[in-house]
């Protein structure tokens, strides 16, 4: 579909043809997306994916992509388990981008679905009359834009900055440290023979803050690097003349 010439249209058409699951579907492309070949064009590539998703979601029920707003939609939720779960979050971080602005666009256009006309008119009206808020309607106003904002919504922001953060890590974990063996030999530092790390979102949410120490900790080992160099020595709690002005008032205290 990415790298066709098929019309999105007609390939909608067929997958209803088909009487496929659209869960299933969806499945299948985000494990294509989440494990397709290098691409240059990652703009277009977003473009032609965001155009399935939409597709996608056009085939399953309305009910069953949108729910209320204080409420998390088992569509989603699944979508993003399955983005948690991958071993690339860069293009876990990309598929959830994508997958956000889908969401976004189907709760506009079902929210525009159960609005009134006669009611949005009179609203355009109101807001377009000239006149100065109180204190009282922009807090008032700040709020009900604070309402808007869906429980999904919330959950999407939260997992794309969370894939930022692995997404970083995960580059740094698949870099082969370089080691200078002669180098190492006169200096007598060991290190342990290199195994390809990788870091999925949900082993760290799972396991806590200290896989990432854990992550960490394996590369260095991998690298060579002088233990010394790892330590700060410059840092206040290795500064004498500090600790000792720390440790004299409890000298004193003493009789």
């Amino acid at each position: 579909m990415l790298y066709s010439e098929c019309d999105i249209e007609e390939w909608r058409v067929a997958a209803a043809l088909s009487t496929l699951v659209p869960s299933h579907l969806m499945k299948l492309a985000l494990t294509f997306w989440l494990n397709k070949r290098e691409g240059v064009a990652l703009i277009s590539e977003m473009m032609r994916f965001s155009q399935l998703i939409q597709s996608i979601c056009s085939l399953a029920e309305a009910d069953e992509v949108f729910i209320e707003y204080n409420e998390l939609s088992p569509w989603w939720r699944s979508v993003r388990s399955q983005l948690m779960d991958s071993t690339n979050p860069l293009r876990a971080l990309t598929g959830a981008m994508v997958c956000r602005a889908v969401a976004l666009s189907v709760e506009r256009t079902k929210e525009s679905a159960r609005s009134d006309p006669v009611e949005d008119v009179e609203k355009n009206r109101r807001e377009g009359e000239e006149k100065v808020p109180s204190p009282d309607e922009d807090t008032h106003s700040s709020c009900s834009e604070w309402e808007n904002v869906s429980h999904d919504s919330c959950q999407w922001t939260l997992l794309i900055g969370q894939l930022e953060d692995v997404a970083v890590l995960d580059a740094v974990l698949r870099q082969k440290p370089p080691v200078n063996n002669e180098k190492m030999t006169k200096i007598k530092t060991f290190w342990l023979p290199y195994e390809k790390l990788g870091a999925t979102l949900s082993h760290i949410l799972k396991e806590g803050k200290g896989s990432v120490s854990e992550l960490v900790a394996r590369w260095l080992s991998y690298s060579g690097v002088e233990p010394q160099r790892l330590v700060d020595w410059s840092d206040y709690e290795f500064d004498k003349d500090c600790s000792e002005q720390q440790e004299a008032p409890a000298d004193d205290e003493n009789p």
